[in-house]
Order: C-alpha cells, then sequence, then structure tokens
C-alpha cells in the first residue's frame, strides 16, 4: 500500500488540483483502463469517483482515503492509529453524539492537537455544522469504515 508522500511523487506544487485517478495511477495503485471504467461507470450512476473505485474493488478504501488526503494536504490517519482514548470528549459533549453520527466529523487530539477527523473531505455541510459549535480545527483524514467504528464506540458508552 502507498503511503502519502508515494502519492505526493512526481505531482506538482499544486497538487490540491490533480484528480484522484491520476493520483492513484502515478501511485502504481491502478491502471488507465480500470480508472476509464470507474469515471464511465461514475458518470452513469452519479456516484463519486473514490466511491465506484472501491465498490468496484479497483482500489481499498485506505488507498482512496490516503490519496484524498494527499489532494487536499491534511493527514492521513489509518484505522491502526485511531483510537478511543484520542477522542476529544468536551468537544463530543457539546457537539452532541447525534450530530457526530449524522455528519461523521469526529472531534480528536492528535500529537496534542485539536482536529476534525474526517472520512469525506467533501462534506462541507457537516464540517461546517461541528465547526459552527467548537470552531476552526486543522483536519485529518480515515476511512468511513473507521471513523465509524469510533462513532459506535462513543455511541454505545452514551447509552445509559
Amino acid at each position: 500500500m502507498a503511503n502519502t508522500q508515494d502519492l505526493m511523487k512526481g505531482l506538482p506544487p499544486a497538487a490540491g488540483h490533480n484528480r484522484l485517478g491520476e493520483m492513484l495511477i502515478a501511485a502504481g495503485l491502478l491502471n488507465r483502463q480500470k480508472l476509464d471504467q470507474a469515471l464511465s461507470m461514475a458518470k452513469r450512476t452519479g456516484d463519486r469517483l473514490g466511491d465506484v473505485l472501491i465498490k468496484s474493488g479497483f482500489a481499498r478504501p485506505e488507498e482512496v482515503a490516503k490519496a484524498l488526503a494527499a489532494q487536499f494536504r491534511i493527514e492521513y490517519l489509518s484505522a491502526r492509529q485511531l483510537s478511543t482514548s484520542m477522542v476529544d470528549r468536551e468537544a463530543v459533549s457539546a457537539v452532541g453524539i447525534k450530530l457526530l453520527e449524522e455528519k461523521k466529523p469526529l472531534p480528536v487530539i492528535h500529537n496534542g492537537q485539536q482536529m476534525l477527523l474526517l472520512s469525506d473531505p467533501l462534506d462541507t455541510l457537516g464540517t461546517d455544522q461541528v465547526e459552527a459549535v467548537l470552531g476552526k480545527r486543522p483536519y485529518a483524514l480515515s476511512t468511513g469504515t473507521a471513523v465509524e467504528m469510533i462513532l459506535q464506540i462513543l455511541a454505545f458508552e452514551t447509552v445509559d
């Protein structure tokens, strides 16, 4: 599996404008034929390319999340790096678990810094709603499954 630096190799300084599929090809994680198939499926279904790549088995969720993190120039946190101990519990209480479960941004403290852990960097509505309560925070990105697992544990902990 490629790391974020591998995904950034050979990309121009304005890598935020690179397309996801091209980044995965440059990292050796996807070939042109599969990208073209996925783009065609995305156009037909209206789904986003990353979702189509994962559903079709052309890319793993971790690969897509790493590429998106590189594209958006934010830190990627793998499922192995995540734990409930990094959750910013005060922020979770302030925002409310229901909003976090619905919108998925998860307030965490990583390396001593308050952050929002995202599974979808394009869900600006969800991020805006959480930041309206907490204020602006730097972002990190992980897979949807990893973020949902932490949220499920938190929801279970809040059940009386």
